[in-house]
This record gives structure tokens, sequence and C-alpha cells, in this order.
């Protein structure tokens, strides 16, 4: 005999019900649909869910792509520049009677003009006759703001973390012990210990820049030292908060940091 079911239907202020009766294979199919329903609508929620997060996701990407199309366009831009300023400055030394202007690298100190070629350099502007007292002054000029202007990659790694509003910096992932060299000419201006950056050297670079080495594992250099571009003054390490072996490079202009980008591309 099939199995049925009773359902009473009353209220608490009446003494009156309604009775149904209810067959158990109907009951039993009632509850399969409702849990298959709820099943779904979990499955549903689950699965929108994840394409709502993936959506938002790629909306992100897109904004960073913008953000680096245009960054790009920005570096493309500044290299044309520097091809122009690197003309003028072999215009420079051909004026002053060099064969060819000398390389600038910031991996080799063999390529870098030293303390005795930048005064071998001076003595040959003031020592030409042909020039007027105006022109000698705008050549030092012009060779002294070339010199002391950051340029390079101060360590051989690749960038992985860039620019921005809370990091105003670079940082440049490279071994344990690679070498981190100066940028530009300039004066060892302080080195310290910093909870967050862990070793850190700031060099002087004239009146305007100045330019910072963080997460340092050996410092070679001390405050007052003058350094050449190429110059390392110490190695990548691990000091301060770091998830791995990394250079933090910040450059700074009268104060206001910029984006190292604009000048390691170089």
């Amino acid at each position: 005999m099939k199995k049925e079911y009773e359902i009473i239907i009353t209220s608490s202020g009446s003494s009156e019900f309604k009775r149904f009766r209810v067959k158990g294979w109907v009951l039993k199919l009632t509850l399969y649909l409702v849990i298959g329903i709820f099943t779904f609508l979990g499955v549903a929620a689950v699965f929108y869910g994840k394409v709502y997060i993936t959506a938002l996701r790629v909306k992100k990407l897109e904004a960073e792509n913008r953000k680096l199309r245009a960054e790009n366009a920005r570096i493309t831009e500044l290299e044309r520049k520097v091809e122009k300023l690197e003309v003028l400055r072999e215009k420079l030394y051909s004026m002053l009677g060099y064969d060819k202007a000398p390389q600038i690298s910031p991996f080799t100190t063999s390529s870098n003009l030293s303390t005795a070629q930048n005064e071998s350099f001076d003595r040959k502007v003031k020592n030409k006759s042909s020039y007027s007292p105006g022109m000698s002054d705008l050549l030092l000029q012009a060779f002294k703001e070339d010199s002391i202007t950051p340029r390079g990659m101060p360590v051989k790694g690749v960038i992985t973390r860039g620019y921005g509003p809370v990091h105003k910096a670079i940082d440049i992932g490279a071994g344990v012990g690679n070498l981190v060299r100066a940028t530009a000419f300039g004066i060892v201006d302080s080195v310290y210990y910093d909870m967050r950056l862990g070793n850190v050297v700031v060099l002087k670079h004239g009146d305007e820049y100045k330019t910072l080495y963080g997460h340092l594992q050996n410092v070679r250099v001390y405050p007052g030292k003058n350094v050449v571009r190429g110059e390392v003054l110490g190695e990548v390490g691990l000091s301060g908060l770091t998830t791995g072996p990394h250079l933090h490079y910040e450059v700074r202009k009268k104060g206001k940091t910029l984006n190292p980008l604009y000048f390691v591309n170089d």
C-alpha cells in the first residue's frame, strides 16, 4: 500500500482547520525539486561570482595597459630627446678637438671619464684660444650637466616594480651580491640604515639631483666620498623589509621624486 501523508493547517485563534492528504511520492518529489532549485541557485551564484571577479580584473588590466601605453609613449619621446642631446655632446667634443666623445656606461668603470680626464677636459676648454670666455663657460656647463645627470641602470637586472603614487621608486630584481653602481658623478651625501629600505646610500649630484640606493648588502662608500659614474657603491642584498633580493632606486630633483624610468632607459 502506497504511503500517504496528512497535512493539517490551523490557526492559534480558531478551532477551524484544514486537512490535506498528500501521497508520499508527491511529497518526496516536491522535496527533491526544492533541493535541486537551491543547489542550482548556489552553483549559479558561485559561477557568476567568479565571472564578475574576472570582469573586474579585466577592467583593472585594461586600465594598467592604458597607463603602460602612455608611459611607453613618454619613454619614446624621452629617447628622441636623449638622442638629440647625444648628438650635441658629440659635436661639443668634436669642437674641442676630440676624435670621439667618450662612451658612458653605468656598468663598467673603464669606459667612464675619470677625475683626471675631467680636469683635462676643463684645461682643454680654457686653453682653446678660438673660444670666447662665454663659449668656454657654456661648453664646461654642458659637460658638467651631462656628467651629473643620472643615466643608465645602477645594477644589471630586471625591473620588477614601477614608479607610482605610493612607491616613488623602481625596484630592480637582481641576485644577491650583484654590484650596484653610481649613475652619475657626485658625492656620497649619506649612508644609513632604514627599517624599511635596509642599508641605504644617497648620492648628491650637483645642486639639483640626488639618487638613492636601498636594500644593499655591503656598502663600499662613506659620506663625503667623491664618486664617478659607474663606481661601485655596494652590493644587492636583502636588508630591510623585502620579499626577495632587489635594488630600490630613487631619483630626486630639487627634493621632488621623479620616475627613474626616464633616466634608466638611456
